[in-house]
């Protein structure tokens, strides 16, 4: 018996001084580490992807460790560590890249190995860190990968010294003229401290009081957010754009028609259009007719909320308004706005559509796949002559996908979309009930700076009957531009043209100029 008792003590002994041991040597191995491949606040990445064998030892070190969450600071800073060296990883296995969110799944899909368990880093810092220490200034020490977060130190964090170390980060952080800036007497902060505002005490005086705790130059509640800089923090990166790496990506580069909306942010879009055509295909053939002129202008208010907050749910409604013209030369009657539908029926306008919206990311993995569901309702009276919309309900759903490529210069962005026109066959529907409308379109922008962009686009459109005896398609293309106006503000304006069409399809050209309001929170 005294012989067993002796073999357990044996075994406990060695397993708890083996695991002493890794500890001790991932504590020494990671502070060699961050001195090797840490300058300056940014990561040489370029070194680590040519030889990441030092990393790739740490990270198989830190999986033979298993730390008790009793040990509070020897908890704290091996996660911190794990997170700093989990980004570092992910960073150099896809490199060269421009950002941490050009890689799918960065923060929430991909599950690694790191610490002992397959996790991912937004459960590092969300459900290891923050849910079992009430410690906002793990937002200084756990860096994304980015510009905008803080800079990342050449050495690593320690059980002995980590009180000191948190100090002394936010302290440095907060004094940091990048991250928090004073321009003209007005100051802008991270949007970590919207994004994460419970920690910091919910409200904007709280959020002061915790900045001006360490802040020299103290701050009052006059304050907004600047964008996030999703730009890698890399140093002597192969992948910098034009611009200089401190400047921030913009709304029009991030917020593709693929991107959600944080929580408690809001999108305001107001795009209007003018379709203008003298010509038409005839009956069940793409033979074209000469036809007096028509012309039909749409204004589309947008409005969308971020509900969740892992950005992957939006809600919010779409409203149209419409006014229509036939036979009038000049295309700019239809902005007379006349209602004369009851006589010759050569003009119609009014409010027509009321429609309820949802956007929705589906794979956590995939964040620049995501798609929008809108139920349209008539809101217009319909027992006019002339059309003005479809009279009856439209179901649409919208698929959209981007790919940014060239240093973060060149994107591609493609749609999908499904909308099926309800309504009684042989009904006064003034549109083809019963049927499918499917148009599939591919843009592709080139950004000659960080503020603007110009694109070209193609669309092939087909409307499949579903019991109503008619079918169309057409092909157009087009071309435009976006510009960033301010932080929040962005103007967009397109030329288009059907270029061909089958079946009583109009080939005409598109104007169109719009407007889009995105709040920092």
């Amino acid at each position: 018996m005294k012989h067993k008792i002796f073999i357990v003590l044996f075994i406990a002994t060695t397993a708890l001084t083996n695991a002493q041991n890794h500890t001790a040597e991932f504590f020494k191995k990671a502070d060699s580490f961050f001195k090797s491949y840490v300058d300056n606040g940014k990561v040489v990445y370029q070194k680590l992807a040519d030889d990441d064998s030092d990393l790739k030892e740490i990270i198989e070190i830190s999986n033979q460790i298993s730390i008790d969450i009793d040990h509070k600071n020897l908890y704290k800073s091996f996660w911190i560590n794990v997170y700093n060296l989990g980004v570092i990883e992910q960073v150099v296995e896809n490199y060269p890249v421009n950002s941490p969110m050009a890689i799918p799944g960065f923060f929430d899909g991909n599950k690694r190995y790191l610490g002992g368990i397959k996790i991912t880093l937004n459960d590092i810092e969300n459900k290891l860190l923050r849910a079992n220490f009430k410690e906002p200034r793990f937002h200084f020490v756990l860096v994304c990968g980015a510009v905008s977060c803080p800079p990342i130190v050449n050495y690593a964090y320690t059980p002995e010294q980590l009180e000191n170390q948190l100090a002394t980060q936010t302290k440095l952080a907060l004094n940091n003229s990048d991250f928090i800036r004073n321009t003209n007497g007005k100051t802008a902060i991270s949007e970590i401290f919207s994004w994460y505002k419970e920690d910091f005490g919910t409200s904007k005086n709280n959020i002061v009081t915790f900045i001006n705790k360490y802040r020299t130059q103290k701050i009052n509640t006059s304050f907004d957010y600047y964008a996030y800089n999703w730009q890698l923090n890399g140093q002597n990166s192969a992948v910098k754009t034009k611009e200089n790496t401190s400047t921030a990506l913009s709304n029009i580069q991030t917020f593709t028609p693929s991107k959600l909306l944080a929580k408690g942010q809001f999108d305001v879009k107001w795009f209007n259009s003018v379709y203008t055509q003298t010509r038409q295909t005839l009956g069940e053939s793409s033979e074209a007719i000469d036809i007096p002129r028509q012309s039909f202008f749409t204004s589309t208010l947008e409005f969308y909320y971020g509900v969740s907050k892992n950005a992957r749910i939006n809600v919010g409604f779409i409203t149209q308004a419409r006014a229509n013209t036939y036979g009038d030369a000049n295309t700019l009657s239809v902005f007379n706005f006349k209602d004369n539908g009851n006589g010759a029926g050569t003009a119609r306008s009014g409010f027509t559509t009321f429609a309820p919206s949802i956007r929705v990311q589906p794979i956590a993995s995939v964040p620049n796949f995501s798609f929008t569901s809108s139920l349209y309702l008539p809101i217009f009276e319909k027992d006019k002559a002339g059309y003005l919309d479809k009279n009856s309900t439209f179901w649409e759903t919208k698929f959209f996908f981007d790919k940014t490529f060239g240093g973060n210069q060149w994107q591609i962005f493609t749609e999908v979309d499904l909308g099926f026109n309800f309504g009684d066959k042989g009904g006064n529907e003034q549109f083809a009930n019963n049927s499918l409308g499917l148009p599939v379109s591919a843009f592709l922008s080139y950004f000659p700076t960080n503020k603007s962009t110009i694109f070209v686009n193609a669309q092939q459109f087909f409307l499949i009957s579903f019991g109503n005896d008619f079918e169309q398609n057409y092909t157009s293309v087009g071309l435009g531009g976006k510009y960033q106006v301010t932080d929040k503000l962005n103007l967009e304006a397109s030329v288009g043209k059907f270029v061909r069409g089958y079946n009583f399809q109009g080939l005409g050209q598109t104007f169109s100029l719009g407007l889009r309001y995105l709040s920092a929170n």
